[in-house]
């Protein structure tokens, strides 16, 4: 579903274009925008990061977007991980408690 070749931008005419320019992933005619075809994506959702002090020390030789990760990065699989910004998205992390088997707290509102 987050498949870095579905992102798109908005542009100065006021629609989409590709976030990352096509030829970036090689040849666009070889290219399959089916999300099932491109296996896993991985994103770094910041529920948990786990960083060598070496990293933070050396911020310019890390891989970009995030260089304080370093250049040798190890998942950390996690289900579900995700900001909480709006109240549309309190349902998800309820699901979440509730598919982990945390009970609801009594008392607990919104």
């Amino acid at each position: 579903m987050w498949s870095p070749l579905r992102a798109r931008r908005l542009n100065a005419a006021g629609t989409l274009d590709p976030f990352v320019p096509f030829e970036t992933f090689g040849d666009p005619a070889s290219l399959n925008c089916d999300r099932d075809s491109q296996g896993a994506v991985y994103f770094a959702d910041m529920g948990l990061s786990m960083v060598r002090p070496r990293c933070m020390e050396n911020l310019h030789q890390g891989l970009l977007p995030q260089r304080w990760m370093g250049r040798k990065i190890h998942p950390l699989k996690q289900w579900g991980g995700l900001d909480v910004d709006y109240e549309w998205q309190i349902p998800q992390v309820e699901f979440w408690l509730k598919a982990h088997g945390i009970p609801a707290m009594e008392g607990a509102t919104r």
